[in-house]
């Protein structure tokens, strides 16, 4: 009778550790997804609470949201706070770096830039229409008009929307060529187009290859990022 041995070379008894192996890197792959599922679904929660708690209407029936910055950038993929210090800090003072929000809403966070950064930064906020009650603190310069009718006479560094003007419009395509022409030479924009047809989508990305611009979308988004050269 053949006695059994603890030979490392046995090949059945490696394939048994393989399995072993696999089954328990299997249960901590799952134990890792359930997880990351579970924060993401807590973070997608935390942000629905604070749009219900922000949303207000007033007595002319316009609504407005009050969307902390931490909302915006986790919306819009793109950390604004962080990219503002590094450009103010490449700035070397020589001038303001100027920030402007399409749709700003009650300019929340407008108001959170210009309280960390201070004087190194300008904030411009467009709106359609002024909400009444609304103070617009930390906003340098609020523009009350249509984007499609607005002459900016200043060109900003960084230009956003947060579920602002880009995805109310029908008009995309001419609000992008809007927003490219007022862009600083240099100057980043970060937009959100919301629901967008694909033949709209497509006017955009041709828009863009036409006047020679580079765009990233952030997987499973409507927000395109550019910058301008």
């Amino acid at each position: 009778m053949r006695r059994k041995t603890n030979n490392p070379k046995n090949p059945r008894r490696h394939l048994g550790v393989h399995r072993n192996s696999l089954r328990v890197n299997s249960r901590l792959f799952s134990q890792k997804l359930r997880r990351r599922l579970k924060k993401e679904e807590a973070t997608h929660r935390a942000e629905a609470e604070i749009m219900d708690q922000t949303s207000t209407k007033n007595k002319q029936g316009w609504v407005r949201f009050g969307s902390p910055l931490s909302v915006v950038e986790t919306n819009l993929h793109f950390g604004i706070r962080d990219f503002t210090r590094l450009k103010i800090r490449q700035l070397k003072g020589r001038r303001k770096y100027c920030v402007m929000e399409l749709g700003c809403g009650p300019g929340d966070s407008l108001a959170e830039l210009k309280t960390e950064f201070g004087v190194n930064v300008r904030t411009i906020g467009l709106v359609l229409k002024k909400t009444s009650g609304i103070k617009y603190n930390g906003v340098d310069k609020l523009l009350e008009e249509d984007i499609h009718r607005l002459k900016l006479k200043e060109s900003p560094d960084f230009i956003y929307t947060h579920f602002g003007s880009l995805d109310k419009t029908a008009l995309k395509r001419d609000a992008l060529e809007k927003v490219i022409h007022w862009l600083r030479p240099g100057g980043t924009a970060v937009l959100h187009f919301g629901e967008t047809t694909p033949e709209a989508m497509k006017e955009i990305k041709s828009t863009l290859v036409m006047y020679g611009i580079t765009w990233h979308m952030p997987r499973f988004s409507d927000v395109i990022i550019f910058t301008k050269h």
